[in-house]
């Protein structure tokens, strides 16, 4: 953003030689959600991610993708998979072992996600495993830890 003139050539978007006029004074926070599966193997994973894309299961998850082919009025046909994943918030690949996951945080944050809002389920239990598993081993900027405390202890107001 803070470049004289930009180049990109991404799926959506193509610019040659874009000028953003005027810069921004800082870079602005990126906040983006996502679904997380996060299982002790690879295979377990992949298997969770296919239960949750089966919504031929469902007739109600079903349902609700023919009704929206039906009144979609997008130029190509959405797929029952593309359909699930957007739906669940699958996009962002948070998908498999704790690595993995803590991989693709990072590779997130590295292109300038800020905040990042979570799903899982059973909500619960696969919050606490990924405290334990994720969070706890996610490598950590020197005396990031007491700033979180202080935020916390700080009144409201």
């Amino acid at each position: 953003m803070r470049e004289p003139v930009v180049d990109h050539h991404g799926a959506q978007y193509h610019l040659e030689g874009t000028v953003l006029e005027p810069k921004p004074s800082r870079q602005p926070t990126v906040w983006m959600g996502g679904f997380v599966i996060r299982r002790d193997t690879e295979a377990e994973a992949r298997a969770e991610l296919d239960r949750v894309l089966d919504v031929r299961s469902s007739p109600d998850a079903y349902a609700s993708y023919q009704d929206f082919i039906a009144g979609s009025q997008l130029e190509s046909r959405v797929s029952l998979e593309e359909y699930s994943v957007s739906n669940r918030g699958l996009r962002a690949g948070l998908v498999g072992t704790p690595e993995r996951i803590t991989e693709r945080i990072q590779a997130y944050e590295r292109a300038g996600a800020g905040l990042m809002l979570l799903q899982f389920s059973p909500q619960r239990e696969e919050m606490a495993r990924f405290g334990e598993q994720v969070i706890s081993g996610y490598p950590r900027e020197r005396g990031q830890r007491s700033r979180i405390r202080s935020a916390r202890r700080a009144p409201a107001g």
